[in-house]
């Protein structure tokens, strides 16, 4: 920062790919959680749940 202000460059980044990616990091977590919940809830999971969540 120091840098950019004595010599005027401003450096830009992209950094479009990382938003893109905290996004799909994010669905996978809620993913994961919605699992976790229904696993508590029933104590296990069947097949049916398994489908029915990789359908979200």
């Amino acid at each position: 920062m120091r840098k950019m202000a004595i010599s005027g460059l401003i450096i830009y980044t992209d950094i479009t790919d990382i938003k893109e990616m905290n996004k799909e990091l994010h669905s996978i977590g809620v993913n994961i959680n919605r699992i976790a919940r229904r696993v508590n809830e029933t104590n296990s999971i069947y097949k049916d749940d398994i489908a029915e969540l990789k359908n979200y």
